[in-house]
């Protein structure tokens, strides 16, 4: 637990650190990513760090490229024709 200032109440109070589950939908297919927010003690809302560089659609796009097998490379791009 640390203390900072709630975005929702607006006042110095103590905050819990969460770690949860949290499932996202990438094109159909259900990822399941751990997420991390803070929970204030004294309004009891559960909110992102605004200086957080933990991101779940980052880490959820990031599972599905490696489910199937899609590189972001440009080497490995391959690009259509273009229909005139």
């Amino acid at each position: 637990m640390i203390k900072d200032i709630c975005p929702n109440c607006e006042k110095i109070t103590t905050l819990e650190f969460i770690h949860s589950q949290t499932t996202i939908n990438v094109r159909g297919e259900s990822i399941l990513v751990e997420d991390q927010c803070f929970h204030c003690l004294e309004c009891h809302e559960t909110f992102e760090h605004p200086q957080s560089t933990h991101d779940v659609l980052e880490l959820a796009y990031r599972e599905y490229r490696l489910r199937h097998e899609i590189s972001l490379c440009s080497n490995n791009l391959r690009t259509r024709p273009r229909k005139i």
